[in-house]
C-alpha cells in the first residue's frame, strides 16, 4: 500500500509542471476569429399552406430568411409559388434579419398553396 501511494505521489509530482504550466502558455493572436474549412449547403425554405378545415381568406406567412454576412454567402437557385400566391416579398428587420412574406388572397377548403425556394 505504502510502495502504491509513493507511486502516485511522484507521478503526481512529475506531471505537475506540464499541466499547471499550460494555463501561461501563450498563443499566437490572429487577431480575429478563425474560420473553418469552406462548405456548401443546399436548403429549401418556404411556406405550404392546406386549407383542410374550409376556405381560408387573407393568408399572411412570413419566415426568416438566410443572409449574406462576411463569412457567408445566400444565393437563391429557384423559386416555386402556386397560382393562389398572390405575392411574396422579402423585408429587412433592423438590418440584421431578412422576412420572407407571403401572400396568399383566397384558399378553397382541400385546396394547397406554396412559396419555395432552393
Amino acid at each position: 500500500m505504502r510502495n502504491l501511494l509513493s507511486i502516485l505521489v511522484l507521478s503526481w509530482v512529475a506531471l505537475w509542471p506540464a499541466v499547471g504550466n499550460g494555463q501561461f502558455i501563450e498563443e499566437e493572436s490572429t487577431g480575429g476569429a478563425l474560420l473553418g474549412k469552406e462548405q456548401t449547403h443546399r436548403y429549401q425554405l418556404g411556406v405550404r399552406v392546406t386549407a383542410a378545415g374550409g376556405a381560408c381568406r387573407n393568408i399572411l406567412a412570413t419566415i426568416p430568411v438566410p443572409q449574406d454576412w462576411p463569412e457567408q454567402s445566400v444565393r437563391i437557385l429557384s423559386e416555386d409559388t402556386s397560382p393562389h400566391v398572390k405575392k411574396v416579398r422579402d423585408r429587412t428587420l433592423s438590418g440584421s434579419v431578412t422576412q420572407m412574406i407571403v401572400e396568399i388572397p383566397t384558399l378553397g377548403k382541400g385546396q394547397e398553396a406554396h412559396a419555395l425556394r432552393v
